[in-house]
């Protein structure tokens, strides 16, 4: 991580930055059909949230365990949140 785990903003922004590149990799792939689900959990599960917020093209975002303190600004369609005990 470039902004270090102390700089929560830079973490979320480099993070970010990386799944772009993981997803445009991943369409490329020999057999992809442009289809995308993101996965995440965690901490992973609020980049995933925020990242497929800021596209329109995903077929669904799934959130297990998710970290982040409301939803109100950046749910994104197709959202499936796990959580539990």
């Amino acid at each position: 991580l470039g902004g270090g785990l102390d700089d929560i903003v830079a973490m979320q922004r480099d993070l970010v930055g990386t799944l772009d590149r993981v997803v445009a990799h991943a369409r490329g792939e020999p057999g992809a059909d442009g289809r995308v689900a993101v996965l995440g959990h965690s901490m992973a599960a609020d980049v995933v949230v925020r990242w497929a917020h800021q596209r329109g093209d995903l077929i669904a975002t799934v959130a297990v365990s998710l970290f982040l303190p409301t939803l109100e600004d950046f749910a994104p369609p197709n959202l499936l949140i796990v959580d539990g005990a």
